[in-house]
């Protein structure tokens, strides 16, 4: 994990988010923003809707482009792993800024590869996540905008809210079928993908079983009804789950000065989120490491984190559904980016309140994906 990235991801989102925060809301696409349709009217005539084998894990691969703008790869498990008798989760992981879908997927740094393969490894995590979780087929679609910057495109497209319900209207529909669940997930700037959503519709779809702000929730807002969208889905069915990962961003320090305004971030976010919930939702507090596994810290904590994680607090609620972890900084450092790879936070997201919670990976706990990341 490197500074130098995370200061760049920050930076960006939050600035770039305060200036699509004040989107007028869409109109509501409808209550099922799944249809059966195999692609997109927007899709360019002629894109492949066919999957390829890919050379190092032998997944299956699709790509194509969504107008304007978007970038979709899907990546399901190996043709012989694929089991069409049980159900589908399709997660939907709209990029940070200034990465590309591949950096994101990751692979092993060596002399010469660029830095930023190294420090999410969303591939190699959703392929421990396989090893563990068998019961569901796993796919992961990477959502990646042009310039790089959800943010950014949201702000140059007016209706927003509508294309990026399409877009997961588009991903969805390749996995028809009553068992396919979807979960909205991003890290950074790819926060902005879920918020235009949420913006776009006056209620979340029944398919959509799982949200996730990997420190990613710079836009959310009780004016726009954000906090009241989330408590509804919630309460609508007990397989919903609110899963937010941040950490106290709000003296962070670049040449002197802070990175956040006095008002940013996503430690102050995340409290906004958390005073909503309480309103009508019963949360417990507690120090992280007493809700996770005995003996797994400090010693296996990531190099110098093990004071931020000592001091961290977890919020849940519901029976589990809503899991939210702050995490302090009582060393000032940048950890955006390290609690998603370093710290398998995208583990996390998936399997909280899940029986395979703390099975494939401990939240902050040793990295256990290891043998799944790509070679070259």
């Amino acid at each position: 994990m490197r500074v130098g990235t995370t200061l760049l991801s920050i930076l960006a989102a939050a600035a770039a988010m305060a200036a699509v925060a004040d989107l007028p809301r869409g109109g509501n696409p409808s209550s099922s923003t799944i249809p059966t349709a195999q692609a997109p009217s927007t899709r360019p005539h002629g894109a492949s809707a066919v999957f390829r084998t890919d050379r190092h894990f032998g997944e299956q691969v699709l790509t194509y482009r969504f107008e304007p703008g978007v970038e979709v790869r899907i990546i399901a498990p190996p043709a012989a792993q694929f089991d069409r008798s049980i159900p589908t989760r399709v997660v939907i992981y709209a990029l940070p800024n200034g990465n590309t879908t591949d950096q994101t997927i990751g692979k092993r740094v060596t002399p010469g590869v660029d830095w930023h393969y190294g420090i999410q490894h969303i591939g190699a995590q959703t392929r421990r996540l396989r090893e563990v979780i068998r019961e569901e087929n796993l796919v992961t679609a990477y959502v990646e905008a042009d310039g790089k910057s959800w943010p950014t495109w949201r702000s140059k497209h007016a209706q927003s809210s509508q294309l990026i319900a399409q877009v997961v209207d588009s991903i969805a529909g390749r996995f028809n079928g009553p068992r396919t669940s979807i979960t909205l997930t991003g890290h950074s700037g790819g926060g902005s993908f879920t918020f235009g959503y949420l913006n776009g519709v006056d209620r979340v779809s029944d398919r959509i079983d799982r949200i996730a702000f990997l420190d990613s929730n710079y836009a959310y807002s009780d004016e726009q009804n954000h906090g009241d969208k989330l408590i509804a889905w919630l309460k609508a069915s007990r397989r919903n789950h609110l899963v937010v990962i941040a950490y106290d961003d709000r003296n962070i320090m670049l040449d002197g000065k802070r990175v956040v305004s006095p008002t940013g971030g996503t430690y102050r976010r995340t409290t906004d989120m958390i005073a909503r919930l309480r309103k009508e939702i019963a949360l417990s507090e507690k120090p992280l490491l007493d809700t996770l596994p005995t003996g797994a810290f400090p010693a296996t904590a990531p190099a110098g984190h093990a004071s931020a994680l000592a001091m961290s607090r977890r919020y849940r609620g519901l029976d589990g559904q809503i899991d939210i972890i702050l995490v302090e900084n009582p060393q000032n450092k940048i950890l955006h980016t390290v609690m998603v790879g370093d710290m398998s936070g995208f583990i996390h997201a998936i399997t909280s309140g899940t029986p395979h919670e703390n099975q494939a990976a401990v939240f902050g706990g040793p990295v256990t994906y290891e043998k799944w990341i790509q070679q070259d």
